[in-house]
């Protein structure tokens, strides 16, 4: 240093100042020189220190001169300055950092954002509005919302101008919108916030949008409220055929364009019951349609489908080689390319495990493609509408099983009003006469009526019971035939000649034409003369007198028909099909013209289809006759016909028998023991069981006639006893159950018990002995 003293001084003087207190230099190394003085009140002055040379002119160095400036401010500012510059710094790289956080957050939220210029264009979307738009985040860009939404939701673009020219926001909950870059046509719901800001004229500069998705909630709200619009509508009735045409027309166009439900009847057949669509003017050519292609049920898609296998067929999107694969002809096709189906769904309705229909939901003009939530929806629906169905079903059987139960009860107080009545009515002249004979006071011409009119009302309620316990034995199941070839013309004829009497009374002239037939009917000759005789003596009573009756016998094919035409009264059409029921007349009134119990008819089928056979009854109306048709089948191997039977009524004498009968009624042991001694019978009679065995412990008859009711011991256990004796004591003797319980049952508990025949009353006289002679004759041959 040139001039250190001078320096020196400055040091000194710095050090030594006016309070004395003391001073430190520091030097930077730089020019000018940087000094930051430390006093020793802590305070720090930076300083800059000047020391140019002084020359002369020969450009050597003659002094130097020392500056100290006091720049303690300047320095205090730049440090200032620094400091905020770095907060500057940290806030720039803050900002930038929370940008790019909120450009992440846009770009990542499920909610729409975009940005708008003042010309409606976009400038900035994200990830989710695009994807909700269905278009790519550079196709937005640039391009304004009537060049996006124009074609798709022109409502849309018109929300927006109303917004840049009023300056006002829009915001809406649930809106539909179309999105401009989606397939399916339907709209997507959302709740959007269009808010604009504008400038000092209130003019638009930038509009912000946010969207919120709300499909999926709107959806399900709407899937709710129609499945709960459909329960209402399969609630509000039981004729399912009725609400499940409701429920078709509620599907379009909420679910659907066309609609359509099969069912599957009781017999197997499949019937559309309802088609559905928005515009009524289609359903006739719906119609047309299905008239002229129904159903295929072996088609491999579809309703056919679902009906087979009970499992829903699911087709989001229908290729033209489905409609080519379906169609049975090229118009077919055409038609179905016309339609223009986009996606189908079938679904099953079930009742207990059964697929019973199908439900069709088919998307064509509006385009939609159904998806895995519109399935379950339908199958939703059809869950509900087969509850609805069976619900229905089993209403509507429970109703046809009261009717039916009410029809049986009234049929059955019918029936037993006209019992009653057909059974007192012979008691009247029978009483009535038999009261008459009494007096004695009859010539022998009124006698001979009076004995056979009892006769004959007598007859006639026998043949009442009999008729009674056939219909028993065929409600059981009971009823044997037994079965050996058959002359039907002997048959017909005896038939006959049973009803001739009544109709000379009538002076119905009965024709018969009985044709030869190649072949023999096998069957029971007494129950097939009992459905001619009944066809007959129905002819009889409802013709008019002086008509007449015609019997035919003809082959046809391989059966014999036997016809019974009249030129009676006719049946009413809608009787006819109950002509054949039990207990059923058409006039069951108190008023009616004819008789009887409404059983002979029901007897006749019952009989002709135990022998295989059919027969039916054809009436052109009311007075016009009627044709009853029996058809029994042949046997057409050559066989030998059968002899003739015996005449039924043929004498026998019982002479030389000894025989004891057994009644608690007297009548019946007075009526009994006359029949069997005019036969030539010795007759013996006991009022019990006990005083018949004391009888036999005198005397062993050689027959046994017993009834099986009676007090202290019955039938039965009497021939118990007596099959418990020694043979010499009439344990083996003939016995013969003569009883007015004439079931079957009854029959067979009487054989089982030791009698060897069960007869019931009211029995024929010559029948009684017959019956006798025949039991007795192998014993009488044996001795």
């Amino acid at each position: 240093m040139a001039f250190p003293g001078i320096f020196e001084a400055i040091i000194s003087s710095m050090e030594r100042s006016k309070d004395g207190k003391t001073i430190s230099l520091t030097l930077e190394a730089s020019s000018p020189a940087r000094i930051v003085l430390i006093l020793k009140t802590a305070a720090v002055v930076h300083c800059e220190w000047y020391n140019p040379s002084l020359k002369d002119g020969s450009g050597r160095m003659t002094s130097t001169l020392s500056l100290v400036l006091d720049v303690t401010d300047r320095k205090r500012a730049e440090q200032e300055r620094e400091q905020w510059l770095e907060r500057e710094r940290v806030a720039r790289a803050q900002a930038e950092a929370a940008q790019q956080q909120l450009a992440t957050i846009v770009d990542t939220s499920p909610i729409g954002l975009a940005l708008l210029d003042g010309d409606q264009r976009f400038v900035a979307i994200n990830d989710a509005l695009a994807e909700i738009n269905g278009l790519p985040r550079d196709h937005h860009l640039g391009n304004s919302v009537a060049e996006l939404f124009g074609q798709s939701d022109p409502a849309v673009v018109e929300v927006i101008r109303q917004i840049y020219a009023t300056g006002q926001p829009f915001i809406s909950t649930n809106l539909a919108i179309h999105a401009p870059g989606r397939d399916d046509r339907r709209p997507g719901y959302y709740n959007v916030y269009y808010l604009p800001t504008v400038d000092s004229n209130q003019r638009v500069e930038r509009l912000l949008a946010y969207v919120v998705d709300v499909t999926d909630r709107v959806k399900l709200e709407h899937a709710q409220q129609y499945l709960s619009e459909a329960s209402a509508v399969l609630a509000s009735s039981l004729d399912y055929q009725t609400t499940l045409e409701q429920v078709a027309q509620l599907t379009v166009p909420t679910l659907a364009d066309w609609c359509t439900v099969h069912i599957v009847e009781e017999n197997g057949t499949i019937d559309q019951i309802a088609v559905a669509h928005v515009d009524p003017a289609k359903l006739e050519w719906a119609y047309q349609i299905r008239d002229r292609y129904p159903l295929d049920t072996n088609a491999e898609r579809g309703a056919a489908l679902t009906l087979r296998t009970g499992q829903s067929d699911f087709v989001p999107e229908i290729p033209d080689r489905l409609l080519v694969h379906a169609a049975k002809d090229p118009e077919h096709l055409e038609i179905l390319r016309q339609v223009g189906f986009s996606s189908v769904m079938t679904v099953p309705l079930r009742s207990q495990d059964r697929v019973i229909g199908v439900i069709s939901f088919i998307s064509a003009e509006s385009g939609r493609r159904y998806t895995a939530a519109d399935l379950q929806l339908a199958e939703e629906l059809a869950h509900r509408a087969s509850l609805a169905i069976e619900n229905a079903q089993l209403y509507q059987a429970a109703q046809r099983d009261r009717t039916k139960a009410e029809a049986a009860n009234r049929i059955k107080d019918e029936f037993l009003a006209i019992l009653s009545h057909e059974l007192r009515s012979p008691l009247n002249p029978i009483l009535g006469w038999a009261r008459l004979l009494r007096s004695r006071k009859m010539d022998a011409t009124k006698t001979d009526q009076a004995l056979e009119t009892i006769e004959r009302n007598a007859q006639l309620q026998a043949q009442l019971i009999e008729d009674l316990l056939d219909v028993s034995r065929i409600l059981q199941g009971k009823l044997t035939l037994n079965i050996a070839p058959v002359n039907l013309v002997t048959t017909i004829e005896a038939a006959t000649e049973i009803v001739r009497l009544a109709a000379e009374a009538k002076r119905i002239h009965i024709q018969t034409t009985l044709e030869a037939i190649a072949g023999q009917v096998l069957g029971d000759t007494n129950r097939l003369q009992q459905v001619i005789w009944n066809l007959l003596s129905n002819a009889v009573k409802f013709t008019p007198a002086g008509g007449q009756v015609a019997v035919t016998l003809e082959q046809v094919d391989t059966y014999a028909q036997i016809q019974v035409r009249d030129t009676g009264k006719g049946i009413h059409p809608d009787f006819l099909p109950h002509v054949f029921d039990y207990f059923r007349q058409e006039d069951g009134t108190t008023t009616r013209q004819f008789g009887g119990l409404g059983l002979g008819l029901a007897i006749v089928r019952q009989l002709t289809e135990l022998h295989g056979g059919l027969v039916w009854a054809d009436s052109p109306g009311q007075n016009l006759g009627a044709t009853f048709t029996v058809r029994l089948p042949l046997n057409l191997e050559r066989q030998d016909q059968p002899p003739p039977a015996e005449p039924f009524n043929r004498a026998t004498d019982l002479t030389g028998l000894q025989i004891l009968v057994v009644d608690d009624e007297a009548d019946m042991r007075e009526l009994a023991s006359f029949i069997l001694t005019q036969a030539g019978a010795q007759v013996t009679t006991a009022a019990s069981a006990l005083q018949a065995l004391s009888l036999l412990n005198q005397s062993v008859p050689d027959l046994l006639l017993c009834d099986i009711g009676m007090p202290e011991m019955d039938g039965y256990g009497l021939i118990q006893q007596i099959r418990k004796r020694l043979h010499d004591q009439g344990g083996n003797m003939p016995a013969i159950a003569l009883t007015a319980y004439a079931g079957d049952i009854n029959q067979q508990q009487a054989l089982a018990a030791g009698f060897q025949l069960h007869l019931a009353k009211p029995i024929e006289p010559d029948l009684l002995v017959r019956m006798i002679a025949t039991l007795v004759q192998p014993q009488a041959q044996e001795c």
